[in-house]
C-alpha cells in the first residue's frame, strides 16, 4: 500500500496526465478498466472523458447494461465488480 501511495504523489505532483479518456460498454472488463481510470483521474487531478459508442444492430438490453455500468461509477456502486469473497 506504500509503495501505491508513492506512485500516486509521484503521478499527482508531476502532472502526468492531463486528460484521461475511458471506453464503457456492455462488458464487466469495461467498467472496472473505467473505475481504475477513474480513480488515476482523481489522483491525478486530470479531466476524465468517458465514452460510449453503440454499433449498429446493437441490442437495447446491451445499451442498458452500458448505461447502468456509467450510472454505478459516478455513484460510487461497486457491487457489480466486486468478486464474491469465499
Amino acid at each position: 500500500m506504500v509503495e501505491f501511495t508513492k506512485k500516486c504523489r509521484f503521478i499527482r505532483d508531476t502532472k502526468m496526465y492531463k486528460k484521461i479518456l475511458s471506453a464503457v460498454n456492455e462488458h464487466l472488463n469495461s467498467e472496472i478498466s473505467a473505475r481504475y481510470a477513474l480513480s488515476m483521474a482523481r489522483v491525478c487531478g486530470a479531466k476524465f472523458y468517458l465514452c460510449f459508442i453503440a454499433s449498429k444492430g446493437m441490442t437495447r438490453s446491451s445499451i442498458d447494461r452500458a448505461e447502468e455500468a456509467m450510472k454505478r461509477l459516478f455513484n460510487g456502486d461497486y457491487s457489480a465488480t466486486k468478486t464474491p469473497r469465499h
